[in-house]
Order: C-alpha cells, then sequence, then structure tokens
C-alpha cells in the first residue's frame, strides 16, 4: 500500500513544487525517485522523528503541504507533543504517513506495535485520521489528503486479495450480525465470514474514522436499525479506539434502540 500511495505524492509532487517529503531514515527504495528527480522537495533527516515534525510545521506554515514517514508509533507516540503543539494547534498541512499499522511489526516487539496510535491522534484538535484497508479506500482518501490544507494522519497496512475484491454493503439482504471494521483487519472480518456460512454477516470498512463522512454515517446508520448484533473490529485499543469512535457517533440511535 505504501508504495502505491507513495507513487501517486510523487506525480502530485512533480506537478507541485511546494510538496515535500520527510522520512526518518525509513523506506529502503521506497524513496529513489522522489531522491533522484525531486531532490529539493525530499529530506531524510535521519532517525529524529521529534525534528521532523518541527521542520516539517515549518515548512507548512509557509503555505507548503508535506508529507512525514515513519513506522507507525514512531510517527504518532515518539511525536506527539510536537504533533500536538506545532501541527494541530496551528492547523498546518502535514500528512503523517505511519506504516505497519496494529502488530504489523510483531516480531520486532511491543516498541514496534502500534496498537495506541488512534487513540492519542483523535484526541488532538483539528486532524483526521484514515485507515484504508484496500487500494479503492487509500484513492478515496488520498484524493481528500491532496485537496484539504489540514492536518492528517494515514494508517497504510498491506493489500491483499481478499481486500480488494472488497465492496461495501448500504444495506443487508437479511438481519443478523453486522461487523464494522477499519484497515487491514477487514481481511479477518471475511474469513469470519466465509467461516461462519449460516450466520448472515454483513461487513462494512470506515476508511476515514475521525470526521467520519456523511456518507459512511448513513450507510452504518442503515445497518445498525436490522442488525441486532453489532461488534466493531480494530487494531487499536479498546478504550478511545475505532469502537468508541462508532459508539460516540451513533451514542443516540443506539441508547434509543436499547442495543
Amino acid at each position: 500500500m505504501r508504495e502505491k500511495f507513495f507513487i501517486d505524492v510523487y506525480n502530485y509532487a512533480r506537478k507541485n513544487p511546494k510538496t515535500f517529503i520527510l522520512t526518518a531514515d525509513l523506506g529502503y527504495k521506497l524513496f529513489d525517485n522522489f531522491e533522484k528527480n525531486l531532490k529539493y522537495q525530499f529530506f531524510n533527516v535521519g532517525a529524529s522523528e521529534q525534528n521532523m515534525i518541527g521542520l516539517a510545521a515549518g515548512l507548512a506554515s509557509m503555505n507548503a503541504k508535506v508529507f512525514v514517514y515513519s513506522i507507525g508509533n514512531f510517527a504518532s507516540l515518539r511525536c506527539l507533543e510536537f504533533i500536538r503543539n506545532c501541527v494541530c494547534y496551528n492547523n498546518l498541512d502535514v500528512n503523517i504517513v505511519s506504516n505497519g499499522p496494529g502488530f504489523t511489526y510483531g516480531s520486532l516487539g511491543f516498541t514496534h506495535h502500534s496498537i495506541e496510535d488512534i487513540v492519542a491522534i483523535r484526541s488532538l484538535p483539528n486532524i483526521s485520521i484514515y485507515n484504508p484497508s484496500n487500494s479503492h479506500e487509500l484513492n478515496e482518501n488520498l484524493r481528500e489528503v491532496l485537496k484539504f490544507k489540514t492536518p492528517k494522519y494515514i494508517r497504510l497496512g498491506k493489500f491483499n486479495n481478499l481486500n480488494e475484491n472488497f465492496k461495501n454493503q448500504s444495506s443487508p439482504i437479511k438481519p443478523g450480525i453486522l461487523l464494522i471494521t477499519t484497515g487491514q483487519i477487514l481481511e479477518e472480518a471475511i474469513k469470519l465470514k466465509a467461516i461462519m456460512k449460516n450466520e448472515k454477516i454483513s461487513i462494512y470498512s470506515v476508511s476515514k474514522i475521525k470526521k467520519i463522512s456523511s456518507k459512511d454515517k448513513k450507510n452504518i446508520l442503515n445497518l445498525i436499525k436490522i442488525n441486532k448484533k453489532i461488534y466493531t473490529l480494530e487494531e487499536n485499543r479498546s478504550q478511545g479506539g475505532f469502537g468508541s469512535i462508532i459508539l460516540e457517533n451513533f451514542f443516540q440511535h443506539l441508547k434509543d434502540k436499547e442495543f
């Protein structure tokens, strides 16, 4: 997913010279085109993620669009105060690209697990969070990322065939179980549906999880009205994570229906 994302960003940056890409000494081979052809728009700041956010904020304050890249928890938790003070409170066009959500880097231990980033980032003002599960959602998210000049946090997981063939349904055929997912864990929801063949399971994937779109809100509400069992799937802490976001957006309806 990250390769496709940065190919599109590269093509955009070629036409928009006030677009900058910063990496904290990560992304082997990922930025070769930037280094070769856009060397004045690309900076490798070394293993100094907080400095990277500060530099990005400085560039964005001069009306630049800036993309910063690192592994999930390094791009978020390690830099949280800088993101809060420099980027969010100044409402700057800094786009934080977080690679490897959840347990993607599982073998490297908890220092590389990104399971608290949504909880932390969503508490900050002015910032949107994107968590695409396939190339269709990624393309949709990227259009907004390139259009709007506000802080954004983009989680990039891995593509797979199950996710690529998935499309949301706005309403189920019959009442049953609703699984609301976000990001690459959609794959597990699809596998579960295949295993539980005798159950009527509907799956709905949400890629913009802070500032949920009106279309997604409407579709999810239609599904909630029909289904009696509703679950959320995510790669984050349950306290304040995606499940909390869904509850906060639909609390009044859930309360009225006594779910």
